[in-house]
């Protein structure tokens, strides 16, 4: 199921925890995003599994990808994707490791996850959901204004 998000319908809903800090990795720390994509995603996500390191150092040189992780307290606690086509950004691999999830966390990464998209410059905000997803995934992308594609107007 396809989730839009446009920049006019975005009225965050959380307030910020103060101990996170959000930071885009850079290609020299592919090892680290790959890890966190397989940990975050495990039981969940299916892709990349067999991308190389090269993919890997590739994906996150490409100027219009950035792959952000998120920290409480010095920690990771999760990671997620943007990618910028046009007045558009799509959110891949969003989500926290399973210590942290059920803790609110959710709310203030996807706020800056969204945060980072406007700046990117997208006006449209897209994120892909699947069964295959963590089942809080839907109600917080809900909860702060994704709509899916059977309920966007034309």
């Amino acid at each position: 199921m396809l989730l839009q998000l446009k920049q006019s319908a975005f009225y965050p809903v959380v307030v910020w925890k103060e101990e996170m800090e959000v930071r885009r990795l850079s290609s020299s720390a592919a090892c680290f995003a790959e890890f966190l994509w397989h940990t975050v995603g495990d039981g969940f996500w299916a892709d990349r599994q067999e991308w190389t390191s090269h993919q890997w150092r590739a994906q996150l040189a490409d100027i219009d990808v950035g792959f952000y992780v998120a920290y409480c307290g010095g920690e990771p606690v999760g990671c997620f994707e943007l990618t910028k086509t046009d007045d558009s950004v799509h959110i891949d691999g969003f989500g926290l490791l399973n210590e942290y999830r059920g803790h609110g966390l959710g709310q203030s990464m996807l706020t800056a996850a969204l945060e980072k998209s406007f700046s990117m410059g997208g006006r449209e905000i897209w994120a892909e959901h699947s069964v295959n997803d963590h089942p809080a995934a839907l109600p917080l992308f809900h909860a702060i204004g994704f709509r899916s594609n059977s309920s966007l107007s034309p």
